[in-house]
């Protein structure tokens, strides 16, 4: 952080950040700022820990995401949608309902939709057309 301004005659003076602040970037702030803490509960963890120049960064477990400092389980698409893009540590997952000829009869957060069966080349008939 800087202590005092260039001048004609001197060069910026800057100090490292004390311990648990930060600040990222070459700026002109006049003081450090305080790193996030991660909430103490067992599905949050430290990913980067806080140095002079990085804030602390936390990750949730797998099956989970943050969001606003707090982790919140993956949505499970529910019967008849499937998922088109799967949780991240920082995103939710993505339903979208299952298009003709395809299904989902499972509640996931990873299940895509699926075909359905084609009777013909098995040499099969069909005696119920799928529904999604």
């Amino acid at each position: 952080f800087m202590v005092t301004e260039c001048t004609e005659t001197t060069v910026t003076q800057c100090r490292t950040c004390a311990e648990n602040e930060y600040t990222e970037h070459y700026n002109h702030v006049r003081e450090c700022f305080r790193c996030r803490e991660c909430l103490k509960v067992s599905v949050i963890h430290v990913l980067l820990g806080c140095t002079p120049t990085n804030n602390r960064q936390c990750v949730c477990e797998d099956g989970y995401f943050l969001a606003s400092e707090f982790c919140f389980q993956h949505t499970k698409c529910p019967i008849r949608y499937g998922v088109v893009q799967r949780g991240t540590p920082w995103k939710n997952t993505k339903c979208r309902r299952c298009s003709s000829g395809t299904f989902s009869n499972v509640e996931s957060s990873m299940a895509t939709c699926r075909n359905h069966t084609d009777c013909g080349p098995m040499g099969l008939c069909v005696t119920q057309r799928g529904n999604r």
